[in-house]
């Protein structure tokens, strides 16, 4: 294999000049960059029109059930990226209060953190679904929630049987086993 021992850049670019000046166009105003940029001067012709005004934003009426099936459709979108968190947004259901308020219990502080980590996605999603930019989302803390925990199928029929021991003889007698 034969060296090349022209420089790179002319190989690239053989008409290149180091001195070219690149211009950038925002709104109207040209930049001249000869190896810096100013943002400053690119951000000075931001204007008030750019600006969303919050009273434009829509605000459709919605019920609870609307609320609830887009809720679980985020739920099962987040799913497949984090099971607990899916969990923790599943059970129980979340309720729909007045002025467009979502309070959602919660078992403990790990989970409220988890959402208020959460929040600004969770709502931005359930603002976009249900066309109404005045959601708010209020996460409660109640230790007092009964946690439905997850059986294995020995507990479930640990937990049958127990509840009705007629299964029990018709186990027996039917020679049944896990």
């Amino acid at each position: 294999m034969q060296e090349n021992k022209t420089p790179i850049r002319e190989r690239i670019h053989p008409n290149h000049n180091a001195q070219t000046i690149v211009k950038i166009e925002r709104n109207d105003s040209v930049i001249e960059n000869t190896g810096t940029v100013s943002i400053k001067k690119m951000l000075e012709k931001v204007t008030d029109e750019e600006a969303v005004d919050p009273n434009n934003l829509p605000k459709n009426e919605f019920s609870e059930e609307e609320m609830l099936k887009v809720w679980h459709n985020f739920a099962y979108h987040i799913k497949s990226k984090d099971e607990e968190f899916f969990s923790t947004l599943s059970n129980p259901a979340p309720i729909l209060k007045s002025n467009f308020l979502i309070e959602k219990l919660v078992y403990n502080k790990i989970q409220a953190s988890d959402i208020l980590k959460n929040k600004t996605l969770i709502l931005d999603f359930i603002k976009a679904k249900l066309k109404n930019y005045f959601v708010d989302l209020e996460v409660v803390v109640d230790e007092n929630i009964e946690v439905k925990a997850v059986l294995s199928p020995r507990e479930k029929l640990d937990k049958l049987l127990k509840e009705k021991p007629i299964f029990a003889l018709l186990k027996e007698k039917l020679k049944l086993d896990l």
